[in-house]
């Protein structure tokens, strides 16, 4: 059940003192152009505590609004491939400073998760119609022919080192789907 407005501590103590007066909730209620319950919890509140102040909200207040939550995860939507400390300083030259668990968390709820990027191979548009017209050429050749061909891309490699893994937030989706492109990282 949702909250609505709070009432002013001026009008609380307005009701207090009118019901001291022997004023019945009904009576109070038209003054106040309050609802009736309003003036009875307001009331009984009164009497049990002996003031009519709100009793404090436990935990730690979220330091995003759920505005700042909603457009942390349009970012990552639009560009799949940001990272959790660029969104945490884009937040902080904006408006506040947040820790990256905290955009990490926010994403998470949202349904993404990190993940590595699906690897892509690389093959230019000629050598792709080169390997099509090579093909197209020997298709009437027996299979021992074609076991002796071998089709490679034009993929880089590394002698030292590796150039890392790309990390991309992702949906989890058990059904299979078109991976988005921009979920992908191409081999070179």
């Amino acid at each position: 059940m949702s909250q609505g407005k709070e009432t002013s501590l001026e009008l609380r103590n307005l009701i207090a003192k009118l019901k001291g007066e022997k004023k019945s909730y009904s009576e109070v209620a038209k003054i106040v152009k309050k609802p009736r319950s309003t003036v009875q919890t307001i009331y009984r509140n009164y009497v049990m505590h002996g003031n009519v102040l709100n009793k404090s909200q436990c935990g730690r207040p979220h330091k995003l609004s759920d505005r700042d939550a909603r457009a942390i995860v349009r970012k990552v939507k639009k560009n799949p491939k940001i990272s959790a400390p660029k969104l945490a300083d884009q937040i902080a030259t904006a408006r506040k400073k947040v820790h990256l668990e905290t955009v990490r968390r926010i994403l998470r709820s949202g349904g993404y998760n990190g993940r590595v990027s699906r690897k892509k191979t690389f093959i230019s548009s000629v050598n792709q119609q080169k390997k099509l017209d090579f093909a197209s050429a020997h298709v009437d050749k027996d299979f021992d022919f074609w076991k002796t061909i071998v089709f490679t891309d034009e993929s880089k490699f590394n002698v030292f080192g590796s150039d890392g893994r790309e990390k991309v937030w992702r949906k989890h989706s058990n059904e299979p789907r078109e991976f988005d492109s921009n979920c992908e990282t191409r081999r070179r």
